[in-house]
This record gives C-alpha cells, structure tokens and sequence, in this order.
C-alpha cells in the first residue's frame, strides 16, 4: 500500500499488486495465484464464499499479496456500486480522493439531515465495513416500552443506599439521588418517545429506503445471507444517548476483516 507525502496510506496500485503477483507466483500454488488475480481483476467480490472457502481464506489471509489484492478489491468494487447509484440519491462521497483512507458515504435527506450509508477503512488494526439499516417495527417498539417500564419499576423502588447518612456521606447521598432521579427522568422522556412513535415520518422514511436499500446491494456484493450469517453483538435496550434505546449492531468476522450493520428501529 503507498503511501503520498506521508499522510494517508493509498490503495495499492495495479501496477504494484501485478508486481507482487509476478514474486509470489514461484511462492505459492497456482490454484491460489489464479484466485488472486481474478481478484485484482474485480472479477469477484473478494468476500465471495463460492470463490474461497473458510479454510483458504484464513490461509490466504496470512499472505502479503492476498491482503492488499482484497483491499484493492473491496474499495474499486464498492466505488462501482456507489458510481452507478449515486446520480439517483442525494449522497457524498469521501475517498482516497479527498485523503480518506477508505470510502464514507453519507445520504442527506429532503430536509438536509446528513445520515450515514456506507463505510469502509482499511487502516485500523483490522480493516471493516459497516453498513446501516434503518426499520419501523411496532412490535420491537412494544417490548422496549416494556422492559422501559420494568426498568423503571426498578428505579422508582430502589432505595437510596446512602440515605439518612452525615458527613461525606450525606454528599454521596445527595449525588446519587440526582443520578438516580436523572435516569428515571430519561427513561420517562424514551417512553414518552416510543409511544408517540406512529407512521413514520417521510423523512425518516426517506432515510430508510437508502440506508437499506444500498445494505442490500452491499450485502449481495458480499455474498451475505442477512438471517444467516451475523451475530447480535449489541441488542441494546435502555440506550440513552440521543433518546434512541432501539439499536442492534450484527457483526460478520472475516480472518483480516471485519463486516458490521448497524440496525435502528423507528
């Protein structure tokens, strides 16, 4: 992977992956040379389970000239995809263009609201992708009203433990019971929330068509069975940033990558 005045690392060229390919081509067997360069070639989704199987691909994943063909796959695939939608949504799109080391596409709704569709970088410790989902489920919304309401059956009759104390405690008393009282406030105002929640907007409706309609190319590009193939990593309830409690992160571990959805219910 290159790298430019010493500030991002660049995909790698194709130029350079044919010269990698040339010096591992006395390395490793042919079946596999073959592979990769049908890789660099984007002929296939470097993710795609009916080119490599889990045994080969952990195997190749140790190998230099695998990882960065990947790379450059996953990244000039992806751009493709983006090219072709992106004259019919409102999107941006940040790449090694504007020294991004990856790909970011955020939609932006009638209204101007800025929302995420895609990322990609391939710079952390281990490369990932994200996608983003965004659906209306009342029955979803139901049972979070529900352990809502538990939670905060629990709170109302949790007994402060340091109360009728003195000295240092009687400040430790009044603290808690400010943090005791905020979080019962919170969780009143998420109810409040949830139940108003009816026909959603046009502009989070809006929001959703994007958001899964460009999760469901990436997840046929990546040769992804959605009910299948991810684990719930974060089924979050009682989330109180933004006032948003109904979230489930999905996550699809590769050997040299890992495949993220975030999934946020209306």
């Amino acid at each position: 992977m290159t790298t430019e005045n010493n500030t991002i690392k660049r995909i790698p060229t194709l130029e350079e992956l044919n010269e990698l390919l040339k010096v591992y081509s006395k390395k490793i067997d042919y079946n596999y040379i073959r592979i990769i360069k049908s890789i660099i070639d984007l002929e296939f989704s470097a993710l795609s389970k009916y080119l490599l199987n889990k045994e080969d691909r952990e195997l190749l994943s140790n190998i230099h000239l695998y990882r960065e063909a990947a790379i450059y796959n996953i990244y000039y695939r992806a751009m493709e995809i983006i090219n072709r939608e992106k004259n019919n949504y409102d999107i941006t799109i940040i790449n090694n263009n504007n020294n991004y080391e990856g790909i970011t596409v955020t939609g932006i709704t009638p209204e101007k609201e800025s929302f995420n569709i895609y990322d990609f970088n391939y710079t952390k410790p281990k490369p990932y992708i994200k996608l983003y989902k965004y659906l209306q489920n009342y029955t979803r919304r139901d049972k979070e009203i529900e352990k809502l309401f538990l939670e905060l059956d629990r709170l109302y009759y949790t007994i402060n433990p340091f109360a009728n104390s003195k000295g240092i405690n009687k400040e430790l008393e009044i603290e808690w019971q400010i943090e005791h009282d905020r979080k019962i406030v919170r969780i009143e105002e998420m109810i409040r929330q949830l139940e108003s929640r009816n026909k959603m907007p046009a502009e989070e409706r809006y929001k959703g068509e994007v958001q899964n309609y460009f999760s469901r190319l990436f997840e046929e590009e990546y040769d992804i069975k959605p009910k299948k193939e991810y684990i719930d990593i974060r089924k979050t309830s009682l989330q109180f940033a933004n006032n948003q409690p109904m979230f489930s992160e999905l996550k699809k571990e590769y050997p040299s990558l890992t495949l993220t959805k975030e999934v946020n219910y209306y």
